[in-house]
């Protein structure tokens, strides 16, 4: 938002922006990238692997960890995950991490939106 100051005599004297800044209710191609791979990732990365597959991974020595080393991006992956999983019966914990990463919730409503459009016409009961 921005203001004009003018003076007495009704001419325009000072040009004033505001700094506070409209919310964003788009994604960057790097978040949609992110939305994009996340599409297709396992379900079950969703939650850490529990101890047993910690210590097979140890003495087998195959670790992959599918996180992003972006906490804002990891969430956003794990958000993805959650609306693939639950729909829009979002867990709070899930919901409250997209909002304090930044994210806002027009952008949840586009991610709710686009997900709900890739899957099967029985899948999207979850979103009702």
């Amino acid at each position: 938002m921005a203001f004009l100051e003018f003076d007495e005599n009704g001419v325009a004297t000072n040009f004033v922006a505001s700094c506070i800044a409209p919310p964003v209710a788009a994604f960057s191609k790097l978040e949609w990238t992110v939305v994009g791979l996340a599409r297709h990732d396992r379900l079950q990365t969703i939650k850490r692997p529990p101890f047993i597959e910690k210590l097979l991974t140890m003495l087998v020595g195959e670790a992959r960890d599918p996180s992003l080393a972006n906490p804002r991006l990891e969430t956003l992956r794990q958000t993805v995950l959650a609306i693939r999983r639950w729909g829009a019966a979002l867990p709070g914990d899930i919901a409250a991490a997209f909002d304090a990463a930044g994210f806002s919730r027009g952008q949840l409503d586009i991610l709710l939106n686009t997900i709900a459009a890739d899957l099967s016409p029985r899948a999207t009961e979850r979103f009702a």
